[in-house]
């Protein structure tokens, strides 16, 4: 004899795949998929700022600073900002068509390999006058091949 699963909030029959996600039946959690979703959205309501400060938080402890793109042994770019989405925008494996970053279209454009692309941090820094001003002085002293001084 089949044991029958229910929902514990609409009491709706539970079947893994359709209305109850993987996950769920492994763990033995009796929400269907829209009474978890409800549930989300609910707990996303009542802590939106502590979410985009948590957010905030893990971006900045991943790091800000000066940083320098290489392609093979070349100082391809030198670039600034918070290093988890410029790396992101620069190296990702399959660019975007819109918002490409300078090293993606030159990637793109010219059928460079990515594989060969490396990202490297020069200077954490937090502030952006400080920052920019750093930006150009590697700049200038690594003569990078997209955006020299």
């Amino acid at each position: 004899m089949r044991k029958c699963n229910k929902c514990n909030k609409c009491n709706v029959e539970l079947i893994v795949g359709d209305n109850w996600a993987i996950g769920n039946s492994k763990f033995k959690v009796y929400k269907c998929k829209e009474c978890d979703y409800k549930t989300r959205l609910q707990w996303k309501e009542k802590n939106s700022n502590w979410e985009k400060e948590y957010n905030t938080k893990l971006k900045r402890s991943k790091g800000i600073g000066v940083y320098l793109v290489k392609y093979r042994w070349i100082n391809f770019y030198v670039g600034e900002g918070l290093f988890y989405e410029r790396k992101n925008r620069h190296l990702k494996h399959k660019f975007s068509k819109n918002n490409l970053s300078k090293v993606a279209k030159i990637v793109n454009t010219r059928n460079l390999e990515r594989k060969y692309l490396s990202f490297h941090i020069l200077e954490y820094q937090d502030n952006t006058t400080i920052r920019k001003e750093r930006e150009s002085h590697y700049r200038r002293e690594l003569k990078s091949y997209l955006n020299p001084l």
